[in-house]
């Protein structure tokens, strides 16, 4: 579906779509530069020390650092404000 532009969902964390005409269909999905970066530091982190570093560590590191929530990111990308979640 991703390949073929046809989705019909909100794009995952990490990604995003990519349309040529404003509000028209997804032409295509490619991934997005700084979320995509904030998930392979992750995946890094917890790799590099898996019995210290876990998904609720990280996820509080990532709200100390001020990082937006998957939602929030979403809603910003698109022009939205953003409200805050963790």
């Amino acid at each position: 579906m991703r390949v073929a532009g046809r989705t019909k969902q909100k794009p995952s964390y990490g990604f995003r779509h990519v349309r040529t005409v404003m509000g028209g269909k997804a032409d295509r999905v490619e991934l997005h530069p700084h979320a995509a970066e904030v998930i392979r530091n992750v995946a890094r982190r917890m790799l590099a020390d898996p019995e210290n570093v876990t998904p609720s560590s990280e996820a509080a590191r990532l709200n100390r650092e001020g990082e937006l929530a998957p939602e929030d990111h979403l809603a910003v990308m698109y022009g939205r404000a953003a409200r805050g979640r963790l």
